[in-house]
């Protein structure tokens, strides 16, 4: 690529760089075509007016911004543009930023004062096949990552193949700027030295121009807060390329079409590839056609919506405005002459409507004439079968046109005459005035009316770590990481009952361990639904079941630092408040506590160096591998001398004594508290630690503080050694409201809780299908409200009323704004296809689209009947496999995704069915992969 780097001022120096442009073009023609390239049709590549390109500096612009010349004379520029993240703006808020965009464009252009000066816009739709950001670690194939690994495939089959109205599409958006002049050559490959002289001057100008133009466009999209990048030279070819390409040969000539620009041939003509055909209604871009349509008149209300419509469309599309700023007075001064002497009820109306458009002229508005046309590519349906009426082919584009008629109430008309010479006015720096005006396409609009038709809204864009893989309902690829939060990494999930919350569980845990292999995970469940996904993992590594009333975990073994020790606390206070709600815990209480469990544990240190010596009768310190934890009645023995220490009353310390009798000797609680125990030095971690609290739910006390018991023990699970990084973990608590109950320890301990796992690399995901256990309960509420990020699945519309009239009445409605309630309004789910949601993230917000894969069924199941049906297969296939479980998942994921039913119960396979599973599987244990 050839590029050149001028200041703006000096004649001559315009000299040298006119001589460098014209050295080009006299070595461009006649065009010969490149041994690489095949022959294409002459006639359209005349059409093609992209030459040169050179960079050129530009006030107010950091970097020198690529200026593109064409055959006939005109300059231009561009820049991409981000597409809107509409969803995270109100209907206000949205429409001011689009006025900022006309604002710009009408900065721009000095208010219509520059002549010759036309703006474009393209917004781009079109599959995307690209391979999503990899959130696989390297090292050994793992189950997590073959499972993120097939629902990677999964996703990106959404590209070529739209199913239940989605597509996995790639949006861009991109604004070129034209001016029109003659061109250096005037038609000449010979000039004089005095030609030259005036070129270079005029050519100078034109730049100046341009450059003034740019810079004010520039500032105004800062201003509308838009962060433009200005466009390359490989940026415009590849656009090119992309559109004169058919999709197929684009994906099966991935070299070919990213060859790098040859700077001595003309831009354009390096973005043919393969012969072009046209005819009145399309042109033919290899197996592809392209069909157009326009907008013939301006909608008698325009609203921000008509262009979200366009979000909607799956087929691979383009929509082009071109504008151009009209002179003041012009295009109005005929009209009024016309209608100055009116004196019928349509004329004087008319002329009252001229006074008002020339009142807005004389603020911040302009004049514009616009023209707005789609293009929809039709995929391997080539020009011919759509020139050929015998077959019957007639493309997409009848049936976009009548749904873009219907949305925007005014006629959107299919062109079948005149098709390619539109295409080519909507290619960029190719909307010249007299060729606009010469399709008769244009209309007559004032800036702010055209708003709605510029096409700049996308969707969701999630999270820019890569963990589990969605889709925006826009189509476009969003991945949600909670890791990729400012602050903490914790997650508050609301999901309706039967809103697909287990699977979308699973997906979160198949993708934390394919992106973290050594990270571990916790679930604590009143009836585990992730046995399956426990026994993948010890069949990889390891995993473990706890199940209490069986083993308690003992709530010293964590020790008793600072990190730990005010969670300790906050249990034995929501112990007390839960078991006697009559006596309150002040600060003296809780100080007392925390300094009598320090002493408990010192002794026991104490203990577990020295012993008596027989052979020399004196007290000796010995190496011992494991130390004696303190049981509740040790810490109750240090509460007087605590409190003596402190000075505060003898009273404080028998208040305290009381009020854990139930937890030690023969309290009904002391089970829990006063067992003895000790702590390991060295402790292996599994993988995957399964909590079931079934044993325990009966009784709602022991149920919170076996909870909150599991949580301590897997603080001490995961707490780093010294001078280690924490590896990351995961704890999900599926249903939230065990931690129900109305003490504010509990709260306390939540929080504290929670601050000392954020330390130690764990993000807390807390789960439940009811409303009113995050909005009503204090536990569950402060899980919600220490979690930056929320996901909320689909909910009923009563739910969504609530929750609006909550937000009325400035009381927890979950939502934070009326726009967020609507989001959640339109959530939509497809039960077995696919489920949106809405995430609301630490500085993202927005919806999303989770079509599960069978995987994400078989490794939530929790069905008995599903349960043995994994069983069965993994037994058939033992002696052919030596990891039949994740084999037997597999091939379940594979034959029957979405479970095994006799219309809405579980089922177990009939012989014929296990039979063909197992054949699957042994099919899969031999290839490696699921086919």
């Amino acid at each position: 690529m050839r590029s050149h780097a001028f200041p703006l001022t000096g004649a001559t120096l315009w000299k040298g760089m006119v001589r460098k442009a014209l050295g080009s073009v006299r070595a461009a023609r006649p065009i010969t075509p490149h041994p690489a390239l095949f022959r294409q049709a002459a006639s359209f590549n005349d059409c093609l007016l992209l030459e040169d390109s050179f960079e050129s500096a530009v006030p107010g612009i950091e970097s020198p911004v690529t200026m593109f010349l064409t055959k006939d004379g005109a300059l231009g520029a561009g820049f991409w543009l981000a597409p809107l993240p509409h969803e995270t703006l109100t209907e206000d808020a949205l429409s001011a930023r689009m006025d900022r965009i006309v604002d710009a464009l009408a900065a721009a252009s000095l208010k219509g004062r520059v002549s010759g000066l036309t703006f474009q816009l393209i917004s781009d739709i079109e599959p995307d096949a690209s391979v999503f950001p990899s959130a696989l670690a390297a090292g050994r194939e793992t189950f997590a990552t073959h499972i993120a690994r097939v629902r990677f495939e999964s996703l990106s089959a959404y590209a070529d193949s739209p199913k239940n109205g989605m597509r996995l599409v790639r949006r861009r958006v991109l604004l070129t700027v034209r001016l029109n002049g003659e061109h250096p050559l005037k038609g000449s490959s010979t000039v004089s030295r005095d030609e030259l002289e005036h070129a270079s001057i005029v050519f100078g100008r034109r730049v100046r121009d341009l450059g003034e133009v740019l810079s004010k466009l520039h500032a105004g999209l800062l201003a509308a807060s838009f962060t433009p990048r200005t466009a390359t030279r490989e940026d415009m070819l590849s656009f090119l390329r992309d559109t004169f390409h058919s999709l197929s040969q684009r994906r099966a000539e991935p070299l070919r079409h990213g060859l790098p620009s040859n700077g001595r041939r003309p831009l354009g003509d390096q973005a043919l590839y393969h012969a072009l055909q046209v005819c009145p209604s399309g042109i033919g871009v290899g197996v592809d056609s392209w069909q157009v349509a326009t907008l013939l008149e301006m909608p008698q209300t325009t609203t921000v919506g008509m262009g979200i419509r366009l979000m909607s469309l799956t087929e691979t599309h383009r929509v082009v405005v071109n504008l151009r700023p009209v002179l003041k007075g012009a295009g109005l001064s005929f009209k009024r002459a016309l209608v100055a002497h009116a004196t019928d009820a349509q004329g004087v109306r008319l002329r009252d409507d001229l006074d008002a458009v020339d009142d807005r002229l004389q603020g911040n508005e302009v004049l514009l004439a616009l023209s707005w046309h789609i293009f929809v590519r039709n995929e391997a349906v080539p020009l011919a079968r759509l020139a050929d009426e015998r077959l019957g082919e007639r493309g997409a584009m009848g049936g976009v046109a009548s749904r873009l008629t219907a949305a925007f109430g005014t006629t959107l008309r299919q062109e079948t005459l005149c098709a390619p010479l539109i295409f080519a006015s909507c290619l960029p720096f190719q909307n010249s005035p007299d060729l606009v005006s010469l399709v008769g396409r244009e209309m007559l609009a004032l800036s702010q009316n055209a708003v709605s038709l510029l096409p700049l809204f996308g969707g969701f864009q999630g999270s820019s770590l890569p963990m589990m893989q969605m889709m925006s309902r826009g189509g476009e690829r969003v991945s949600l990481n909670p890791r990729d939060a400012q602050g903490a990494s914790h997650v508050a999930i609301l999901g309706g009952s039967g809103g697909g919350k287990s699977f979308l569980t699973a997906n979160l845990i198949c993708s934390f361990l394919a992106a973290h292999p050594k990270g571990r995970v916790f679930i604590i469940d009143k009836k585990t639904s992730y046995g399956v996904l426990a026994q993948l993992a010890g069949e990889e590594s390891s995993s473990q079941f706890l199940s209490p009333p069986k083993n308690f975990p003992n709530v010293f073994q964590g020790g008793c630092d600072e990190d730990v020790l005010p969670s300790i606390v906050s249990l034995f206070q929501t112990a007390i408040s839960l078991v006697s709600p009559r006596i309150e815990m002040a600060a003296q209480e809780s100080r007392i506590l925390s300094d009598a469990i320090r002493a408990a544990f010192e002794e026991k240190e104490r203990q577990a160096v020295a012993a008596f010596d027989p052979g020399t009768g004196k007290i000796a310190r010995v190496q011992s591998i494991q130390i004696a934890l303190p049981t509740l009645s040790d810490v109750v023995t240090h509460l007087e001398s605590a409190c003596a220490a402190l000075e505060f009353p003898e009273t404080i310390a028998r208040k305290l004594r009381e009020a854990l009798s139930p937890f030690v000797g023969k309290g009904p609680y002391a089970r829990f508290f006063d067992s003895p125990g000790e702590k390991h030095l060295s402790a292996k971690l599994p993988q995957i630690t399964l909590c079931d609290l079934d044993g325990v739910a009966s009784d709602p006390i022991l149920m919170v503080l076996t909870v909150q018991a599991v949580i301590l023990e897997i603080a001490r699970l995961v707490r780093p050694k010294d001078g280690e990084n924490p590896e990351p973990s995961l704890l999900i608590i599926e249903e939230v409201g065990v931690l129900a109950g109305e003490s504010p320890a509990l709260v306390e301990f939540i929080r504290d809780a929670w601050k000392t796992l954020r330390k130690f690399g764990v993000t807390c995901v807390g789960l439940t299908n009811e409303v009113s256990d995050y909005t009503s309960k204090p536990g569950p509420q402060e899980i919600w409200n220490v979690s930056p990020n929320k996901i909320l699945l689909k909910q009923s519309a009563s739910t969504v009323n609530a929750m609006r009239q909550a937000l009325l009445e400035g009381k927890n409605g979950l939502v934070r704004s009326s726009l967020e309630c609507d989001l959640l309004d339109s959530l939509e789910m497809v039960k077995g296809a696919f489920a949106d949601g809405l995430w609301m993230g630490d500085g993202s917000v927005g919806t999303y689209v989770y079509a599960p894969t069978g995987f994400d069924y078989w490794c939530a199941a929790s069905d008995p009947i599903e349960l043995l049906t994994v069983s069965r297969v993994a037994e058939d296939l033992r002696p052919h496999s030596s990891k039949p479980i994740f084999h037997a998942v597999a091939a379940l994921a594979h034959m029957f995704p979405a479970g095994v039913r006799n219309g809405k119960e579980t089922r177990p396979l009939s012989l014929e069915e296990l039979a063909a599973t197992v054949a699957q599987g042994v099919a899969l244990g031999a290839t490696g992969g699921v086919s």
